[in-house]
């Protein structure tokens, strides 16, 4: 599974939100993040259309994306959607 976090260092709930992912994302083998912030990364942000930040994009292990949240997210409800999907 891959997940693609997009925010940005001016949005307030985009600092929420990679300061919760930095908590999370090393404690699960198998998993490939990444993170692109809007003002350094403005191709990867129409690549996969978004629009409104924070966004995090789920890939399963053939590169399809299966789900998209939009806004900031709790860390038990992040870590609850990974168990639930790691072997996508």
């Amino acid at each position: 599974m891959k997940i693609i976090q997009f925010g940005a260092i001016w949005c307030v709930n985009c600092v929420y939100m990679k300061n919760v992912w930095e908590e999370i994302a090393g404690g699960f083998n198998g998993m490939d993040a990444e993170y692109y912030d809007a003002d350094d990364n403005p191709d990867e942000f129409n690549k996969y259309s978004i629009k409104d930040i924070p966004v995090f994009i789920f890939f399963d292990s053939g590169g399809n994306e299966f789900m998209r949240l939009n806004g900031a997210q709790s860390k038990e409800e992040l870590i609850k959607i990974i168990k639930e999907n790691l072997d996508k």
